[in-house]
Parts: structure tokens; sequence; C-alpha cells
């Protein structure tokens, strides 16, 4: 067994709304949208209240205390609103603090394969390297090889059916694979977090896969469970846009400027150079165009001695 630990939520106020995201993800089982929490603040005289909505999880409300800021007044509500989750779980003998996921022998082999854990790592240290991410990218991996291909939208769908106690359980079909393994279904332990029903359900299906005669012929973990954090799939866009604009201004291709939108003296929309619905910037330029202007110029400079330089 292997005990997974959440972030702990005490004394950190400025981290509630990314541990009340975490708890009510684990709770409904897929992935936060924007939408799925809400936040309604209102001001009082010189402070702010805040109300959390939990969207995703039929509507439920927590009030924060007034707070100097509205940033403070939202932290406040999320916190509000975990202490009342974790009121509510503990009622039902859960706690939020942490979780036991069982661990099939042969997916533990496979993360050591992927580079994930090593053969020496302690069950209390597996905790810190199997992750929702994990799991799932371990999963990925192994049926994009299996099919010869990525994965296709819709492919891996979980059905959640409730039962006794507050419980859920997680059931996964796999049409796409061939044989045995295409008409089977595996199901997960029952658990109060979709999330964690949802985790052994995949690790259950992992197994099998894994101990499929001919799958397992297919299947070659080493280097191919690539598992980023949210902060760095962030830089690696930046970085990615910035190398897209830098490889377009050496090619003569000057995009518009980021802070060229909505307030420019152009027009409506426009920046410094944009005229009306512009979007701003600078003038896009290809390496012709550039020589036309100079070609321009010359003659210009031919006819008149003071015309301008462009």
């Amino acid at each position: 067994m292997s005990s997974i630990v959440l972030p702990d939520h005490d004394g950190q106020e400025n981290n509630y709304k990314n541990v009340l995201n975490g708890l009510v993800q684990r709770l409904s089982g897929h992935s936060m949208s924007k939408t799925d929490i809400t936040y309604e603040t209102v001001k009082h005289g010189a402070q702010f209240q805040s109300t959390a909505v939990l969207v995703c999880l039929e509507g439920q409300q927590s009030a924060g205390e007034l707070c100097e800021t509205e940033k403070a007044a939202e932290a406040s509500a999320a916190q509000q609103s975990v202490i009342g989750l974790e009121a509510e779980l503990e009622a039902l003998g859960y706690s939020i603090s942490d979780r036991t996921l069982e661990i099939p022998e042969a997916v533990k082999q496979g993360a050591i394969q992927a580079g994930m854990i090593s053969a020496m790592t302690s069950e209390k240290d597996i905790q810190a390297a199997m992750t929702d991410s994990a799991i799932k990218g371990m999963m990925n991996a192994m049926l994009s090889q299996v099919l010869g291909r990525k994965l296709e939208k819709g492919e891996v769908e979980y059905e959640y059916t409730s039962v006794d106690g507050g419980l859920h359980t997680a059931s996964l079909k796999l049409k796409m694979l061939k044989g045995k393994l295409g008409s089977q279904q595996w199901t997960g332990t029952p658990s109060v977090f979709k999330r964690d029903a949802q985790l052994t359900c995949a690790m259950t299906a992992m197994e099998s896969i894994l101990q499929d005669a001919t799958c397992s012929k297919k299947i070659n973990l080493e280097g191919a469970v690539n598992i980023r954090t949210s902060s760095e799939k962030k830089k690696a866009e930046k970085e990615a846009k910035q190398k897209k604009r830098q490889e377009a201004m050496e090619n003569g291709e000057y995009g518009p400027s980021p802070k060229g939108k909505g307030k420019g003296k152009g027009g409506k929309g426009g920046g410094k150079w944009g005229g009306k619905g512009g979007g701003g910037g600078m003038v896009m330029c290809g390496p012709e165009e550039i020589r036309m202007l100079a070609m321009l110029r010359m003659a210009a400079a031919g006819m008149d001695g003071n015309a301008p330089y462009w």
C-alpha cells in the first residue's frame, strides 16, 4: 500500500485557493476549469467579502471574512470551503491529508522502467512519485505504444457509480484494444473521492495490460513518461512563444506589439501605428516589402534631396 499526501493547508492562507482546487478535483474526479469554482465578491465600505461557489459540487457555497483586499477576501472564502469540506469528510471517516492507493507490482515495475522510481525506493517515497499526473502519464504512454499511435479524445473515459455511504466507484472499458482486453471492464476501489476511485481503476487496467503477453512486448516506458508541473508547462509555453517571435523578427516579419491592444492613439483597438480595428503594434513587413521601401526612398532622394529617411 502507498500513502499519497496532499499539500498541508495549515498556515498556508495565501495558498488556500490552490488547496481548494486540488481538493475539489479529487472529489469530482476531473481536471478543473475556470467555471468549476467561482468567487462572488462584495465591497462593504473599505473592505471586501467573498463567497466561494463550488459549481461542480452542486453549487455549495462558503463565505469568507471581511478583508482589506479582494484577493485576501477570495483566499478567506477558499479557506472556509476547505474547512467545511474537511469537516464533511471527517464525518464520513475520511481525511484530506492523506490517501491510500494499492499500487500493483506490475505498475511499480513499469514506474521503475520509466525512471519515476528506483528499485530501492521505499514505500514511503513512492507516494511522491506516483502522483495523479504520473499515473495518467504512464497510462497514456502504455496505450500509445500498444496501439502504435496517439490516443484520441474520448478513448479513455471513466464511468462513475454511487454506492452506499457516499462512496463512488469508477469503471473503464478500452474498446480500442484487441482481443480479450478490448471487451474487459475494470473497476476501481470504492472511495468518497472520485479521483481516487479513478486512479485505482486505471492501475488495475494497467496491470492487466502489462501482464498481457502480446501487449507487454510493445511496451517500453524508458523515457516515455514526460511529467511536468503546471509551472513548468507555462514556462515552456512562454519560451516557445518568445522563440517564435524571435524567428519572425529575424525573417523580417514584425508581429503586433503585446501592449498595442485597446488603448492606442491610432483608433479603436490600434496601437501607435494601428488604425481603426487594427490590433496595434508595428507594420507587418516581409523582405520583399523592405526592398520596395528602400527603392522608393532612393527614387524619392533622386527627385528631392530633402526626402525623409524611412
